[in-house]
Parts: C-alpha cells; structure tokens; sequence
C-alpha cells in the first residue's frame, strides 16, 4: 500500500508543471546608477545593481537571458545576467547611448549613440561593432521588426523615423512623423509601429508593411513612451508633464482612459502574467502599477532616484 502512495505521488510530482519564474521589471534609476529588480508578483525590488553612469535604456534579450542597460553618461552597456541578477559585462557603446534594441538570442545589439548622431550594431560577446550607421539627428528610441528584419530608429531632432537593414544597416526608408519622436512600440502582430511625439503629443501609427502613416492618434502633454497589451487591443502612453496614462482602444484609436500616475512618467510595460501596467516615475522614483481591467492604480513600488526604463523592461519568463 505505502509502495503504490509513492508511486502515485511520484506520478504526480512528474506531471505537475513546474512553477513559473515570476515576472521581472529591471528599471534604471538615472540619478543613482542602479537598475532595480522588481519581483512583478511581490511589488517588490530584489536586486538593486550597481551600472555605468547615467543608466537610461533597456533592452532584453530572453533567449540569451540577458538585459542590456545603456548608460548615457559612461558611454557603455551594462550586461546582466537574468537568472542571477549579476552585472557580468560593460560594453563600450559611443558617447551617449540612449536607445537600446537586441535580438532575442542576444547576438546583435542596436544602440543609439544620442550626441553623435550614430547607430551602432555590436556584438556583446565580442564586444566589437559589426557596423556603423549615421542618424539624422538625435537617434533615441529603437525597435527590431518581429522578424529581426529590420530595425526602426526614431530620430528626435529631425522629426522623422529611420527604416534600416538590421543586418547591414543599410537605410531603407526615411518616414515623416510628428514633433520629436522618441519612443516607439511595436504591436504584437508586428504590423503597426506605435511612434511617440513629445512636442505634438501625439502618436504616429505607421503599417509596418507598407511603411505608411496610418493614423495620427492625440494623448496627453508631452508623451514619452508606449506599450500594448498581448492581443494588441489597447495602447498605453506615457505622458510626462501630464502625470498620466493614455489608455487607447488600438481599433477605434480612442482614448479610452486617462489614469494619473507617478510624477514625470515615462518608461512603461504591461505584464501578460500579472495584467497590468508599469509605469516609471522619474520624480517620485517609483513603479506606479495600474490594472489593466480597471485602470485603477492598485501599488506604487520604490525603485531608486529618477527612474526612467526606456525601452522593452519586463521580462516574462526565465
């Protein structure tokens, strides 16, 4: 009898799924020259690390389990490690790198070198730039196509977005857009580019496929950055000197909320595990968290001195 209890417990310990890892945001703090790991399911920082000076973008790369930080002021890329937490690497990464993409298995690296008007593709393991692109003015946010295809540079400076080769850098298109674009979203079918205008608040839709303007859709004062949810049936935009949240049904391109949040908000991220929205405050040094199905605030999480998580920050699965 014992024998068969074990042998059944046994089966079931087999064919039980393992527990998931839980949800990770790495936020960088530009005052303090840290990135801190939030624990999505606890509300809680795990790890607060030690980066270059002036730590802005972030990029993930979750085959590798790799994030990429930028650091504007120490002109690096601080890699860490995400199954320990450990920063395991510096790269060197121009004068001022800003933007920050990376393929999923973590063999390319994009950064956008923000003073010298330059996109840099590297290779972390080398540490050597396979190429070297000019940008027109002021590259900053970046975004690789599903399909690693290509890669979309939104240029602050001269109001435009750049279409690149992502494996050879080559420029493929030039697209107008509104008044200092910077951030930039993808949706989850790849076929809209989400492009966020600080100075016209408001975001250019453009279709991936065509590379046409689609729709201009208003938000709030000054927007910074954008994210959807995993269908693609809502945008949320961060809006700086608002203290908001744009909520937009992606269909109708209508606002369907407007959430105050932390002040100075500008990364932002929505978890498929917990759904909800992280936003990075960079004046009250937190993550405000916002429920997706309420539009509720539900916690603010301390995180470290001018917050900011430019870029994909939320890592889902280790």
């Amino acid at each position: 009898m014992l024998s068969r209890i074990f042998l059944i417990a046994c089966l079931i310990a087999l064919c039980s799924p393992a527990s998931a890892a839980p949800a990770l945001a790495y936020i960088t703090n530009q005052g303090d020259n840290t990135v801190a790991v939030v624990d999505l399911d606890k509300n809680q920082v795990i790890a607060q690390l030690a980066v270059g000076a002036k730590p802005v973008g972030v990029a993930l790369a979750p085959l590798a389990q790799r994030a990429f930080i930028t650091n504007v002021d120490g002109g690096t890329v601080s890699v860490i490690d995400t199954r320990s937490n450990a920063v395991i690497a510096e790269i060197p990464a121009g004068q001022s790198p800003v933007g920050v993409a990376a393929t999923r298995d973590g063999t390319l690296l994009y950064v956008a070198d923000w003073f010298n008007n330059r996109l840099l593709a590297i290779e972390p393991l080398t540490k050597t730039v396979r190429f070297e692109v000019e940008a027109p003015q002021a590259p900053a946010g970046l975004q690789l196509a599903l399909d690693e295809k290509r890669l979309f540079v939104a240029n602050r400076d001269s109001n435009d977005v750049t279409v690149l080769d992502a494996h050879t850098g080559a420029i493929l298109k030039k697209i107008a857009v509104g008044t200092h674009p910077f951030g930039l979203t993808l949706s989850p079918d790849g076929q809209r580019l989400y492009v966020v205008n600080v100075w016209s608040n408001n975001v250019t839709v453009l279709d991936t496929r065509t590379l046409e303007t689609i729709a201009t859709i208003p938000v709030g004062d000054h927007p910074y950055c954008a994210t959807t949810n995993s269908d693609g049936s809502r945008l949320y935009v961060s809006n700086t000197r608002a203290d908001t949240l744009s909520v937009i049904d992606a269909k109708t391109l209508q606002t369907l909320a407007t959430v105050p949040v932390g002040a100075t908000p500008e990364g932002v991220a929505w978890s498929a595990a917990t759904n909800r929205i992280y936003i990075a405050s960079w004046m009250d040094n937190e993550l405000t968290v916002v429920d997706a199905a309420t539009h509720q605030v539900i916690a603010h999480i301390p995180t470290g001195k001018e917050s900011r998580a430019f870029g994909q920050f939320i890592l889902e699965s280790r």
